[in-house]
C-alpha cells in the first residue's frame, strides 16, 4: 500500500465493538500477562543507535529490553507501565541486577525461574530493597494461597496469562500426538521446517484453533486487546487464523532455533542452554557484567506514557520506544501522544521506534503539523521486521527527527 493510500485510510474504531470486550480485557490485563518482553532487543539496539548521552523513554512491560539498553551505556532509561504486575516484575529484575551476588544467581532467577533457592535469594537479598508496593506484590499471596514469589520456585515461565495459554496449546498438541518441544532439538533450518510440519502445524490447522483465532475473547489470552485484534484482522484480509499460522511458522522456521529465545519459550516453555544464544540478551553472562553497574540508571514510573511525557521538559528525550501501544489507541490518543513526543524530543537527535500488528504505519495518519519535523524510515521497515526474532509483528517502524 502506498503512502498516499495509507494516509487516506486512517483507522476508525469499529462501531459494532462491544464495550463488554473492552471491559473484559481491562480486567484481565490487571494481572501478569507477559513474563518477558516480546520485542527483539537486538533489533531495538540496531534501530535506536544508542549512545552515552542519550535519555530513553520506553514502555516497560517485563523490563528485558530496558535493561538491554544499558549495554549501550545510555545516560538514563525511563520506563512507564500502568500494569502493577509488570511493574513489580520489572522492579524485581532491576533490583536483582543490582543486588544478587553473581550472574549464576541472577540467571537462576530469570533464566531458569524454577528453584527453591530463588525464594531464599528473594528473602535474603531482595525483599528489603524493594519499594513497598512491589514487596507487597511478591510477598503477597495469590489465588493458590502461596506467596507470589513462589512462582520462581514452581516455574516462573509456566505462570502469567500468555504462558498459561502456551501451556494449553501444548496440551492440545499432545492430544493430537504432536510434540512442539521437539523443534528445539533441530540441528538445521531444514530440520526445523520438517518438525514444524509434523509437530506444530497440525495443532493450528484444527477447527478448534481456527475458531479460537476468530474470537476476541480467546485472543485476550495472548494479550491482544479488541483494538489490536481489529488491526490484525485488517492486515489478514479477514482470514486471521491463516495469519496466525504464518507467524507461528515464521517463528519456527525463519531463524536458527539455537539463537532464538522467543521460539524456545513458545515451543519448549523454557530458554535454551545458559551458555548459548537462546536466552534473553540481558541474561547473557557477558552482557550481565556490563549492565550490572549501570542498573541504577533505569527508572520505572506508574503512569501512562502521554501523561509522563507531558511532565517532561521540552527537548529532553533522545529515544522513544512505544512497543505496539499505538495499536491499542484511538486516532485522537495517538495524535496526543505524538504531540508530546514532538515537544519533548531532542531537536537534533531523536528517534521513535514502535511495532504494529497490521501492515500500516500509524505515523502516516497523523496531522501534517505533527509529522513536519519527522521522517518515517519506511525503507528500513522490511529489514527490521524480518530481523525481529519474535515473528509477531507485521511492521517494525523507525521515525527520525530532522531539522
Amino acid at each position: 500500500m502506498s503512502i498516499a493510500n495509507i494516509e487516506a485510510s486512517a483507522p476508525l474504531p469499529k462501531s459494532a465493538r462491544s464495550t463488554v470486550l473492552d471491559w473484559t480485557f481491562s480486567r484481565m490485563f490487571r494481572g501478569l500477562i507477559y513474563n518477558q518482553v516480546w520485542e527483539d532487543p537486538l533489533v531495538d539496539l540496531e534501530a535506536l543507535a544508542l549512545g552515552p548521552d542519550h535519555r530513553v523513554v520506553s514502555i516497560g512491560s517485563a523490563g528485558c529490553n530496558a535493561l538491554a539498553y544499558l549495554f549501550a551505556d545510555v545516560k538514563r532509561v525511563d520506563s512507564v507501565d500502568i500494569n502493577a504486575a509488570h511493574r513489580a516484575l520489572f522492579t524485581l529484575k532491576r533490583t536483582a541486577l543490582e543486588r544478587v551476588p553473581d550472574w549464576t544467581t541472577f540467571y537462576r532467577l530469570f533464566g531458569t525461574g524454577q528453584s527453591p533457592e530463588n525464594v531464599r535469594v528473594y528473602d535474603a537479598h531482595l525483599a528489603a530493597h524493594l519499594p513497598d508496593p512491589v514487596r507487597a506484590y511478591w510477598s503477597g499471596r495469590g489465588m493458590t494461597g502461596e506467596r507470589r514469589i513462589g512462582m520462581f520456585r514452581s516455574g516462573f515461565y509456566h505462570h502469567g496469562l500468555l504462558h498459561r495459554f502456551i501451556g494449553l496449546t501444548h496440551k492440545l498438541a499432545k492430544l493430537k500426538g504432536c510434540h512442539p518441544a521437539r523443534l528445539v532439538e533441530a540441528s538445521s533450518m531444514e530440520e526445523q521446517a520438517r518438525l514444524f510440519a509434523s509437530d506444530v502445524a497440525p495443532v493450528f490447522s484444527t477447527k478448534l484453533t481456527r475458531a479460537f483465532a476468530r474470537s476476541h475473547l480467546s485472543l485476550f489470552a495472548l494479550g491482544i486487546p479488541p483494538a489490536q485484534y481489529d488491526r490484525l484482522e485488517e492486515g489478514a484480509g479477514g482470514n486471521l487464523s491463516d495469519l496466525l499460522i504464518k507467524r507461528i511458522e515464521r517463528l519456527a522456521c525463519d531463524f536458527p532455533i539455537a539463537d532464538n529465545p522467543f521460539a524456545w519459550q513458545v515451543f519448549a516453555r523454557r530458554y535454551g542452554p545458559a551458555d548459548g544464544k537462546a536466552i534473553p540478551f540481558y541474561l547473557e553472562p557477558r552482557i550481565h557484567d556490563v549492565i550490572q553497574p549501570r542498573a541504577g540508571r533505569v527508572n520505572l514510573h506508574a503512569t501512562p506514557l502521554t501523561d509522563y511525557l507531558a511532565a517532561q521538559p521540552a527537548g529532553s528525550i533522545h529515544r522513544f520506544v512505544l512497543l505496539d501501544a499505538q495499536d491499542w489507541m484511538s486516532p485522537a490518543d495517538v495524535a496526543a501522544l505524538w504531540r508530546e513526543i514532538g515537544r519533548t524530543a531532542h531537536p537534533e537527535d531523536a528517534r521513535v521506534l514502535f511495532r504494529t500488528a497490521g501492515p500500516a504505519n500509524p505515523f502516516h495518519w497523523l496531522p501534517e503539523d505533527l509529522r513536519r519535523k519527522w521522517t518515517a524510515r519506511d525503507d528500513l521497515t522490511p529489514a527490521f521486521t524480518a530481523a525481529d526474532r519474535t515473528a509477531l509483528y507485521n511492521g517494525v517502524h523507525l521515525i527520525e527527527r530532522h531539522q
